[in-house]
């Protein structure tokens, strides 16, 4: 089935896979360049900068009279007056590799959210204080961002809203989802949903079909272009398998995904399945509609199924579209 391997299921719930679902953009979709969306972006990531290529994470790099604080660039105070928290590489004397971390530095003058950067300023200019031996370089996007692949121009650059996957630090937008664009976290950094149809099978393009997944705080449903599995699982079968799920998984037209009408928090493995979706408003799912069964057919979801609505569970639809689940 082409099964993308993502973290476990811890005791059985779903919280711990969906939240790292969003590891299966980097590694399932690998499209054409030309046709870039927030969701193939981590493809071509790599490590996530260029020159010495992937960066391996060395913490404690020297915690003795290090004139650079390590801190949490998520917290407003980390810093103290004067400086900020960026994301940083160094390489201590002696030593062949980068190392990424985090550090209090003085103000950078960073570039603003949406601006074009090159990953650690290009390895141009080293960052310099009193008693520093290590050779550092520092993001260069302002606090709070990261420079990371741009989610439509291929081999392109852009600082962009930072989260962290791993510490549970999502994205404040309903309609974005925190990406892992590269193996270390501190890359993560939020996307734009593409706000397809799963309904349709021609939403996407060739090759690719428009699939759910629930946002960062578990109270919503985004959809994203991806592209399907070389052997996608029918309706009915599963979808995860030894604690991992697939997103892309099934058939342009169905998603991977739990019980409409039972909230994601008490889905488990078992109840992983393709399921197709259906738009409330004909009640045709999308293999009906191009069949050309009529809105409100009869048997539109199959013989002796409905359309259910996704938000009976609770769920908010960020795109506003009234998407059901056939049941």
């Amino acid at each position: 089935m082409g099964v993308c391997g993502l973290r476990s299921v811890d005791g059985g719930r779903v919280l711990a896979a969906l939240a790292a679902a969003l590891l299966l953009l980097a590694a399932c979709d690998d499209d054409a360049a030309g046709d870039r969306t927030p969701s193939d972006a981590g493809a071509d990531a790599g490590g996530g900068m260029s020159g010495p290529g992937k960066i391996p994470r060395r913490p404690g790099m020297n915690p003795v009279k290090d004139p650079i604080k390590t801190c949490n660039r998520f917290d407003p105070l980390a810093c103290a007056a004067g400086e900020e928290c960026h994301v940083l590489v160094r390489r201590a004397l002696g030593e062949d590799q980068f190392g990424i971390t985090t550090g209090c530095v003085e103000d950078v003058q960073g570039r603003s959210l949406g601006a074009p950067c090159d990953p650690w300023g290009g390895l141009g200019l080293a960052y310099q204080v009193p008693g520093l031996l290590d050779e550092v370089y520092v993001d260069p996007c302002d606090e709070g961002l990261f420079c990371a692949p741009d989610a439509v121009v291929r081999s392109a650059y852009t600082c962009q809203r930072a989260c962290d996957n791993s510490n549970g630090i999502g994205c404040s937008s309903a309609t974005q989802f925190c990406l892992a664009t590269a193996d270390d976290p501190f890359e993560d950094v939020c996307f734009e949903s593409d706000a397809c149809d799963p309904a349709s099978v021609t939403d996407c393009g060739p090759g690719r079909g428009c699939y759910l997944r629930l946002n960062d705080s578990f109270t919503g449903v985004l959809s994203l272009c991806l592209t399907t599995a070389e052997m996608p699982a029918e309706d009915g079968e599963s979808c995860a398998s030894g604690g991992s799920v697939s997103l892309s998984g099934c058939r342009a037209g169905s998603s991977c995904w739990g019980p409409v009408a039972l909230p994601p928090e008490r889905w488990t493995e078992a109840d992983y399945l393709c399921r197709r979706s259906c738009d409330l408003g004909t009640g045709v799912a999308a293999s009906d509609a191009d069949a050309g069964v009529e809105g409100g057919a009869s048997g539109a979801c199959g013989v002796g199924a409905e359309c259910v609505d996704v938000s009976v569970a609770g769920l908010e639809i960020a795109s506003g579209a009234s998407l059901g689940q056939c049941r």
